[in-house]
C-alpha cells in the first residue's frame, strides 16, 4: 500500500494564445507590438485559445494540461511504503517507565510495540546500488532492487520516533502541509492554474530529505 502523500499533485496549466512573447515581461510585450499590433498585451488574459486572426498572424494555441498525480521517481520506480496497523499516539499507555513497557510489549526507541513485532522505521535514504553501501549514521538495513539499481538504507533506531509521512516537495515542506512550497527567489510557470507559495511560517524541520531529483527529470519521468 502506497502512502497517500508519496505522490505529487501537478496543478495543471491554463490554455493560452502564444504569439512568441512572454506576456509576463514588459520588454517582450513592447518588442512584439509592432508585429502584432492588434493584440492588447496590457489586458491579455489566459484561458482562451487564439482567434482566427491571431492564428493567421502566426500565433499558436497552447492547450491546457489537466491536474495529474505524479508517482514516478527514478528509473521507473514509485515511492511507496506499507503502513502498519498501529497507533503510535497510544503508545504512551503501554509505558511503565522512561525506557520500559508493560508486559507483552517492548521498547523501540520512543515507543512500545508488541513482542514479536518489528521496530518501526525511523529513517530512510535512497541511494544508487553502485554506491559504497556502508551502514553509517545509524542505518541498520540495506534493501537493494536489482532491476532499478536503487538501494534503500533503513534505520529503526535514532530516538526520533517512527516515520509516519512521506512527501514529495521542493526545498522542504511547510508546517502547513496543504501548501506546496515554492523556494525563495523562484517563480512558477505563468500558465500554472495554482501557483506555489513560500511558507507563511517556517519549514517543518521534522521532515528530512531521503533522495532528490531535478525538476526536469521528475517531470520527464512522469511524461
Amino acid at each position: 500500500m502506497c502512502i497517500r502523500d508519496s505522490t505529487y499533485t501537478f496543478p495543471g496549466t491554463n490554455i493560452y494564445c502564444d504569439c512568441g512573447v512572454d506576456p509576463t515581461k514588459k520588454s517582450d510585450q513592447n518588442a512584439a507590438k509592432d508585429a502584432f499590433s492588434f493584440i492588447d498585451y496590457d489586458s491579455l488574459t489566459y484561458g482562451t485559445p487564439c482567434t482566427s486572426i491571431q492564428v493567421a498572424s502566426g500565433c499558436k494555441t497552447v492547450d491546457a494540461v489537466g491536474v495529474a498525480s505524479l508517482r514516478q521517481w527514478k528509473n521507473g520506480t514509485s515511492l511507496c511504503a506499507k503502513v502498519i496497523n498501529y497507533n503510535f499516539r497510544k503508545s504512551a499507555r503501554y509505558q511503565t517507565g522512561q525506557n520500559t513497557c508493560r508486559e507483552g510489549f517492548r521498547m523501540c526507541d520512543k515507543v512500545c510495540v508488541m513482542n514479536g513485532d518489528g521496530c518501526p522505521i525511523t529513517k530512510l535514504k535512497i541511494v544508487s546500488a553502485d554506491d559504497d553501501l556502508q551502514l553509517t549514521g545509524n542505518f541498520t538495513e540495506i534493501r537493494t532492487n536489482k532491476v532499478t539499481g536503487l538501494s534503500i538504507l533503513l534505520s529503526r533506531i535514532g530516538n526520533i520516533g517512527p516515520l509516519t509521512e512521506l512527501k514529495i516537495g521542493e526545498d522542504g515542506i511547510c508546517k502547513d502541509i496543504t501548501i506546496s512550497k515554492l523556494p525563495e527567489g523562484k517563480s512558477d510557470y505563468f500558465l500554472m492554474k495554482t501557483k506555489r507559495q513560500t511558507c507563511p511560517k517556517d519549514k517543518d524541520i521534522r521532515f528530512s530529505a531521503v533522495d532528490q531529483i531535478s525538476e526536469y527529470d521528475f517531470y520527464t519521468a512522469n511524461n
